[in-house]
């Protein structure tokens, strides 16, 4: 009984973490397979920083046509933005994981649970933010050219 309750749970906490994550790439969809990871996260961190900004950066300039200004600007947001969405990111991992081992420990503590999941929202809302301050600050350096087709990309499951 007080496994099947404990499964209950954390069911409904990650239910709950998915449709969190599924808000936080609605702008972004349907990308998982194309790089390996789901959405895209997974790779993050076993690849060197430098490498990541650089192949966002050289996707949103092809498919953009910055110029060379532009690129250096998208490159500083991306550089100082990524960093944090890397954190939060990292906080989503280790709360799964914590979830894990409390559903798994020989006995269920509700309340670690619940504290647990607040912090993976709290991880997870600040994740939305940041990814849209990014996407806001970077539409601000294009050209009205290219904020109809950044509009665009997004609108058809664009990934950067």
């Amino acid at each position: 009984m007080k496994k099947s309750i404990a499964i209950s749970a954390l069911t409904g906490v990650l239910a709950g973490g998915l449709l969190l994550a599924g808000a936080a790439n609605a702008s972004n969809p349907g990308d998982c397979g194309k790089r390996g990871g789901h959405h895209g996260h997974h790779h993050m961190g076993k690849r060197p920083h430098d490498t990541q900004v650089s192949d966002r950066l050289a996707r949103i300039a092809k498919r953009l046509e910055l110029s060379q200004e532009q690129r250096e600007s998208v490159g500083k947001i991306l550089k100082e933005i990524d960093p944090r969405m890397r954190t939060q990111i990292n906080q989503v991992h280790r709360g799964h994981k914590a979830l894990s081992d409390l559903v798994d420990a020989p006995n269920y503590d509700r309340a670690r649970v619940r504290q647990v999941a607040e912090a993976q929202a709290e991880a997870k809302a600040e994740l939305i933010v940041l990814r849209m301050d990014m996407k806001n600050r970077i539409k601000a350096e294009l050209t009205p050219e290219q904020q109809a087709r950044w509009t665009e990309m997004h609108g058809r499951s664009f990934r950067y």
